[in-house]
């Protein structure tokens, strides 16, 4: 039986970068089986961009949902979806056209396929214009576990997940979860890890991180590293250590 891949792109108020973010997924070599985005109560043109994609290109469908924060948005998506691999876009981030065929031959070479996929990442502004490549040269189970305890040092955008580590490990927590925004990725990442989920690397840039005035990493800045605090200890308290 054929291996279906879902992508989810969580979507609010990101009227600028969403259509580039989208068709980067369109046009990978391999193509996704489904793209679901997942509008978050934007309140600016996005509404009307995600409705014209969903239009032009009948693998990307479209849901719009009351504002609850990433965590929610990307839970519906994984809740509407059909893959058996889920990966994550951020609306505002780039796919290489070779992401998903390059984290499937990988895959497939693993004789034990619970396991994560994630890659290299490049930064680039808001132009498009690369800044920094940011590699992990540390990678090993032990030492990524050791560094991942010290902060979220996976970008999501470059991940690749099966649909049964999601069932093992949980949907992602909302934004009710912390009070306030951020940290959802690296809650889901700490949890995954004392749960003894795998990870492969991939030592390739396969996604461009954008980085902008209106990304919300920037603006709740502040809000996402006191979480990291609140998040590790949530999850000491959930796993006795």
């Amino acid at each position: 039986m054929k291996m279906k891949i879902s992508v989810i792109i969580p979507v609010y108020n990101n009227e600028k970068f969403v259509r580039e973010s989208v068709e980067s997924a369109v046009n990978q070599t391999l193509q996704p089986d489904e793209i679901i985005l997942i509008d978050d109560g934007s309140t600016d043109n996005t509404n009307e961009i995600l409705d014209e994609l969903s239009d032009e290109y009948s693998i990307v469908s479209m849901y719009r949902v009351k504002h609850g924060g990433i965590g929610h948005a990307i839970n519906e998506g994984i809740k509407k979806s059909t893959g058996d691999i889920i990966c994550w876009l951020s609306s505002d981030d780039i796919w290489k056209p070779e992401k998903l065929e390059t984290q499937k031959i990988v895959y497939d070479e693993e004789k034990n396929k619970d396991k994560i996929i994630f890659s290299d990442w490049e930064e680039i502004t808001e132009f498009g214009d690369t800044t920094r490549v940011n590699r992990y040269p540390f990678f090993s189970t032990t030492n990524f576990r050791i560094t991942c305890n010290k902060s979220c040092v996976v970008n999501f955008s470059t991940i690749w997940i099966p649909r049964s580590i999601i069932e093992k490990v949980g949907l992602f927590p909302t934004k009710d979860y912390f009070e306030t925004n951020g940290g959802e990725d690296y809650y889901w990442l700490l949890r995954s890890i004392r749960l003894n989920i795998d990870y492969v690397h991939i030592p390739v840039s396969l996604v461009k991180y954008r980085v902008h005035d209106n990304m919300l990493t920037k603006k709740v800045w502040g809000e996402v590293k006191e979480n990291e605090r609140r998040i590790k200890d949530r999850i000491e308290k959930e796993f006795g250590y």
